[in-house]
């Protein structure tokens, strides 16, 4: 159980920081991205 319970932290952790990244990414470029629709 606490092995699920650390995979599931890491993917929530990972998900956010890539959500963020998209974030920076969009606001550095200005440019519309059709891929970046959440």
């Amino acid at each position: 159980m606490q092995n699920y319970s650390d995979n599931l932290l890491f993917i929530m952790i990972a998900s956010v920081s890539f959500i963020y990244l998209l974030m920076l990414l969009r606001n550095a470029g200005q440019t519309p991205n059709p891929v970046a629709h959440i």
